[in-house]
Order: structure tokens, then sequence, then C-alpha cells
């Protein structure tokens, strides 16, 4: 979402989308010492993406945190429905029993409520997408991690043993998968062909060619452009121009 500028954004509410930075490496800084292994058990421990609750626009800030402390503020989003094609969202107050719950819709809550109400419903959301998904009941079982491990060329002897020791290539290669654990409708890309070697780019290459989600990316790389894409916005001059690459069917 963005930070500065104006602008308007929709995302549907059971949307579950996979991001990898351009600077994605980072998400295994604090990893180092653990194996490829143990990096999906605790980024997915809870049945949800560790790292997602780290964005901006999700977690809740020390004020924010003060203010929902306050008098009829709202702490908990405990239900949503949908009426009317629209979502509604149930939720607990200060001062009420937890039983005392409130329904209304999620355009209403944005008039009438401060801004990080959105953030807990974003939060209710992504646990949520996480149970309808199955993705909270998947097992992280070293076994089905290690099979998902090896379905981007990360083998055994690299899964045991420990980030520090990977290359460039590898690490990258371990985010991406990471990215695809949660089976997202939606990943997007931003210069993912940076530091990788031929072979995991090749990796990388065929994995989003099988995947049957929707892929945006950003590249200059124009090989693995015109490979993974069907369509291409060029954007220059202050317009975009969408060039068609191939059949929108096809991938």
């Amino acid at each position: 979402e963005p930070e500065e500028g104006q602008g308007e954004m929709w995302k549907h509410h059971a949307l579950r989308l996979s991001y990898v930075a351009q600077q994605s490496l980072h998400h295994l800084e604090d990893h180092v010492t653990s194996t490829p292994i143990q990096y999906l058990q605790a980024r997915f421990r809870q049945g949800l993406d560790a790292e997602v609750a780290k964005l901006k626009s999700i977690a809740l800030t020390d004020d924010e945190k003060a203010e929902m402390e306050k008098g009829s503020a709202i702490y908990a989003i405990v239900g949503r429905t949908t009426k009317g094609n629209k979502p509604w969202y149930e939720f607990q107050q200060r001062g009420k029993m937890k039983a005392e719950t409130q329904s209304l819709p999620f355009a209403e809550i944005q008039l009438r409520f401060p801004p990080y109400v959105q953030k807990l419903i974003k939060n209710y959301d992504q646990k949520a997408q996480a149970i309808e998904s199955g993705m909270a009941i998947r097992p992280i079982t070293e076994a089905e991690v290690l099979k998902h491990l090896g379905d981007f060329g990360i083998d055994q002897q690299l899964a045991f043993g420990k980030i520090r020791q990977m290359s460039g290539g590898q690490r990258q290669r371990l985010v991406i998968c990471a990215a695809f654990w949660s089976k997202p409708h939606l990943i997007a890309l931003d210069e993912p062909t940076n530091y990788l070697d031929n072979d995991t780019l090749a990796a990388l290459t065929q994995a989003l060619k099988g995947f049957k989600g929707a892929v945006v990316t950003v590249s200059h790389n124009e090989d693995f452009v015109k490979e993974i894409s069907n369509e291409r916005w060029v954007v220059a001059g202050g317009s975009v121009t969408v060039e068609q690459l191939r059949d929108a069917k096809a991938r």
C-alpha cells in the first residue's frame, strides 16, 4: 500500500498475497544461525506469516496500542460476515462484556473509528485467510518443510546446514520458497533475479510458470520477463503502456 502521494487501492478481504522485496534477504538476517528448516518453522509456527505482521500497514504502534486502551475503544475483531456483497466485522469494545459484541460494515468502521481499527481488521483477515486456505493447519513438520524446500531445489544437505553457509543465490531461493508456503493467490516480486545463479534462476522460472495463481514482477531481466509473463507494462514518460506477450491463458 502506498505510504505517500494519492491514489486508490482495493483489495479483496480474502486475497492471499505474497511479496518478495528487492532487499528480501533482510528476512534472513535474524536467522543466519538457523537451518532453512528451522527458519520456515519459526516463520510460520502460528499458521501465519510472521513477516506479514511486521508490515507498517498491519503492525500497531505504541501510540495506537495506548489508544486501544481508552474508554470505549475497539480492542478486538472477533468475526466477519458478508451482507449484500459487503464485509461486516464483529468487534469488542472496552467497558463492555466480551459477549456484548457489535457488527458494522467495513465502510462505516472506516468513517467512525480511528485508523488502528483497520489494522486490527487486516490482522483478523490474515488469520481468516490462513484458516480458509488450510495454511493454519498445514503441518510444519520437518518432513513437510523438507518436501517444500526440495520443490525449490534446496536439497537435504542445504536444508540441514546453517543459513550463513548458503550463497547469495541459495538464500534468495530460500526467501522465494518461503513466499510460496502460504499458497498465495498472487505473488509480487521486485527484481527477483538479483543475486541468482543460472540454476536458481531456472528453478524460479519453472516455479512461476507452474504457479496456478497470478504473478506480478518488476524486473530489468528481459529474458526472464518474456519467459514468465503474458503482459509487459512499460512505465515511461509519465504513462503506462501495456504490451501483450502471449495469450492470457498461457504462461
